[in-house]
């Protein structure tokens, strides 16, 4: 069983803000993965979420929630599971992006840029001060 200890309270100013998210108008399934996907169809599925919240107005307070209430799973903010646990504990997040996903990130700097021997771009990532 889910504990709801950590999620915000049901007040409505705490909540309105997913009713702007870009993620509305898009089926759920583009931003949670099937238990047995991997792979280069799971790092596609990741890709197409986090270009949806690239254009997102509310991608910060997305992000804020998803850290602040420590979201177990799927695409928040633009950050998967993997990325945010990193960011809780605080160490630089490795992922792979195109350079307009991470200008869309309002507390994400891209720190360096790195090619892996297949010519697979990763950017090393880190928190910035807000």
């Amino acid at each position: 069983m889910t504990d709801t200890r950590r999620l915000p309270t049901p007040v409505a100013e705490n909540w309105e803000w997913q009713l702007q998210g870009a993620c509305r108008s898009v089926a759920t399934e583009r931003f949670f993965f099937p238990t047995n996907e991997r792979g280069a169809a799971r790092a596609r599925r990741s890709q197409r979420a986090k270009l949806t919240c690239n254009t997102c107005p509310v991608l910060q307070q997305c992000r804020e929630h998803a850290l602040r209430t420590a979201e177990p799973y799927g695409i928040w903010g633009g950050l998967d599971e993997h990325e945010r646990l990193a960011v809780l504990r605080n160490k630089p997040i490795r992922t792979w992006v195109s350079g307009d996903i991470v200008q869309g990130f309002a507390l994400l700097v891209k720190k360096e840029r790195r090619e892996d021997r297949n010519g697979k771009i990763y950017y090393d990532l880190e928190i910035a001060d807000a």
